[in-house]
């Protein structure tokens, strides 16, 4: 596929009537998304490498987010996709709130996902690299004071980088029209759970139709807890519960699925996944009254 001058990397799977999209995070490439996309059922599923990452090529600038949404709009128009579900992690569902903001979707599961821009007073190194990150010491101390993320990315992609974690997407949550479900970690320090409960209030203040599941792990707790995630969204829309064979993949393939991760650490998180009964708080809050979700064999109920 080539959009906008570019080669893109995508795959493609499944039938259904329903159009899944999965877009993964900042670094990542689609093997983050495919263990979801391979638990879904009676639905086609697409899965892209976003520009500047795993085998896409990046723009020749440095991309806002509706940038990014503008260009995922292009490439699911050449693939004849429209009103899609959109499953988006970390950056990916900053794309997918933007998306969901501007043009029709059937529903939107966001999985660790910034709303709400972190505002925080400059630290010193922070002081200090503006200072000098022009004069020729700048890449020295941008290498020593700069996140993973940052060092890791090219010149283009460093000020995308900048440009997205500068944004604040509450606005744009507010706008959307479907059904949207956050599944957030409950130790995620990239987007600390507070922050994420604090744009679901937002959202449903706003009349979306949201809710939010807490799972129990970090920023990739929707690895951590593999079945549960597949069969809630299977739920959401309206699919079959996952706990079948087409699962079976996850358990088989452990070793190639925890490769995925790009060499982050966990604690046997597929097989620790497959026995265990539900266990994570789940809330919804609707009309100022916290309405609880429990979970009964992944089907989702209310008390």
């Amino acid at each position: 596929m080539n959009i906008y001058g570019k080669n893109v990397n995508y795959i493609q799977y499944g039938e259904g009537d329903k159009d899944v999209v999965l877009l993964h995070g900042w670094g990542q490439n689609i093997e983050m998304m495919n263990c979801i996309g391979k638990c879904l059922n009676n639905v086609r599923v697409t899965i892209f490498d976003l520009p500047g990452f795993g085998k896409s090529e990046e723009f020749d600038s440095s991309k806002s987010v509706g940038e990014y949404a503008d260009w995922l709009k292009e490439a699911l128009n050449q693939l004849g996709i429209d009103n899609p579900v959109l499953i988006g992690h970390s950056f990916g569902g900053r794309v997918s709130i933007k998306y969901a903001s501007k043009y029709p979707t059937s529903e939107v599961v966001l999985l660790a996902s910034p709303i709400i821009r972190k505002r925080h007073k400059p630290k010193f190194k922070e002081r200090f690299y503006k200072l000098v990150k022009r004069t020729p010491f700048g890449e020295y101390f941008r290498k020593k004071i700069g996140s993973p993320d940052y060092n890791n990315a090219s010149p283009v992609m460093r000020g995308t980088l900048v440009k997205a974690v500068n944004e604040d997407l509450l606005e744009d949550a507010k706008k959307i029209k479907s059904p949207t479900l956050f599944l957030a970690g409950r130790y995620d320090t990239e987007v600390p759970l507070d922050i994420t409960q604090k744009a679901v209030d937002e959202m449903e203040k706003a009349g979306v139709d949201v809710a939010l599941i807490i799972q129990d792990g970090d920023h990739f707790a929707y690895l951590y807890n593999i079945i549960q995630t597949c069969t809630v969204i299977n739920n959401l829309i309206n699919l079959e519960p996952t706990r079948n064979s087409n699962c079976e993949h996850i358990e088989e393939n452990k070793e190639e699925a925890n490769n995925s991760v790009n060499d982050i650490e966990y604690e046997d998180m597929y097989t620790d996944a497959l026995p265990k009964q539900f266990s994570p708080e789940e809330y919804h809050k609707e009309k100022g009254k916290t309405r609880i979700l429990e979970n009964n064999n992944g089907n989702i109920k209310t008390r």
